[in-house]
């Protein structure tokens, strides 16, 4: 029988050719004597249990389920991967993993440090020679089994810590990428970066000498912190989140010391550089109001744009211009009011709000919905402000 693991016998019971224990051979086996698990929906877990045994149904169910996951990160590949429930919550998703990776010359061996299951080995594959460090024996294995899904034949896997390997070898690395870990080892989410694995802190002060280095952090770490790690400083937004930041050295790092990074299908990464200018603000709407990225809003760009914030809910901009751009959504005003007068003005404009969007304020926006019905036939947006402690709300329809 052939699958896409490779050419095997079908037995008629998995504990008659091999006990189920931890190793990745062993679990391998499973998946082959499963068909690549293209049988296993079509059985209960009981029936799969029944079959093969507790521990290895657990095992099959659960890389149905984490397939299913790792969807919204690797598309159709997560068909053909491994994976462990917490590394798979700190995997790259692709498409930034690909971003990552085109920053480095192409064809130049890059050392990943911290490999994980293989999101960013995979994307930095691609484009040539890849030495991938992970420490956790099991989860070394669960990468190179996905490399070689993919003929990453030029990547060496070495399951070792990555940063001590580094600090041990006399020959300078030229261009290296790191995600350090940022969970404890009972799967608590750590806050405090010194505690990371690798601490980032030691690995910028390692890094700042090479070529061309990558360091992913939280966005959500105080400025303060991630500016004392020196070099450049980016927020990368995919898909409208602000998913990471990411601290850039070496000697060819030429890239602006703050700026936001936008990632969408198919198109090319916008970079929009942060900005010291005064951000004024004002109460009263004016044609249009812009929406911004949040990786924008992360970054500190709002000043670049020329417009005035808003009220007091940072990320709102507005001008009498729509001037488009990939840093913001920007919606027409129709009329603005206040939270009780609402409903009337939603009757004037025969129109209903199919959603409530709001930055700064409180408001119950699913109960709101429901008070406000959808007896109107022209739908918009209602955008929620605030400005000297008083709420107002914009009635506008998006552009584009």
């Amino acid at each position: 029988m052939r699958s896409k693991f490779g050419t095997f016998a079908k037995t008629a019971n998995f504990h008659a050719f091999t006990p189920f224990d931890q190793t990745l051979n062993c679990k391998l086996n499973l998946l082959l004597h499963l068909d690549a698990l293209a049988d296993a929906p079509s059985l209960t877990p009981k029936q799969l249990a029944t079959k093969h045994g507790d521990e290895a149904a657990r095992w099959a169910q659960l890389q149905l389920e984490l397939r299913k996951r790792a969807t919204k990160k690797f598309g159709e590949l997560s068909t053909q991967m491994l994976f462990e429930r917490e590394a798979l919550e700190q995997a790259t998703s692709l498409g930034v993993a690909r971003y990552h990776a085109s920053q480095f010359p192409q064809g130049a061996p890059v050392i990943d440090l911290t490999a994980g299951l293989g999101g960013d080995t995979l994307a930095l594959s691609e484009r040539g020679p890849v030495v991938a460090y992970e420490n956790d024996p099991a989860r070394a294995e669960l990468l190179e089994f996905n490399l070689k899904q993919f003929a990453a034949t030029h990547t060496d896997v070495k399951p070792a810590d990555g940063l001590n390997a580094l600090l041990n070898d006399s020959t300078p690395a030229l261009h290296i990428w790191a995600d350090p870990d940022r969970r404890a080892p009972d799967g608590r989410r750590l806050t405090r970066p010194e505690d990371y694995s690798p601490d980032p802190a030691e690995l910028a002060a390692k890094l700042k000498d090479c070529k061309l280095a990558g360091i992913k952090l939280s966005p959500l770490l105080p400025d303060e912190y991630l500016e004392s790690l020196g070099g450049s400083l980016e927020f990368i937004s995919y898909q409208g989140e602000c998913l990471e930041a990411i601290i850039w050295l070496g000697t060819e790092n030429t890239k602006p010391k703050r700026q936001a990074v936008i990632l969408k299908p198919n198109l090319n990464p916008i970079g929009i550089e942060a900005s010291d200018d005064y951000l004024a603000a004002t109460g009263t709407p004016k044609q249009f109001i812009h929406d911004c990225d949040p990786a924008v809003v992360r970054a500190h760009c709002l000043p670049t744009f020329g417009f005035h914030q808003l009220g007091n809910s940072v990320g709102y901009l507005t001008s009498d211009s729509p001037e488009p751009s990939p840093g913001y959504r920007t919606y027409r005003v129709l009329a603005t009011t206040t939270q009780n007068k609402v409903k009337a003005e939603l009757r004037k404009l025969d129109a209903y709000a199919f959603e409530i969007k709001q930055r700064g304020t409180k408001l119950d926006l699913a109960r709101m919905l429901k008070e406000l019905g959808t007896t109107g036939k022209r739908p918009i947006s209602l955008i929620s402000f605030s400005f000297d402690k008083h709420l107002r709300l914009v009635l506008t329809e998006q552009l584009g």
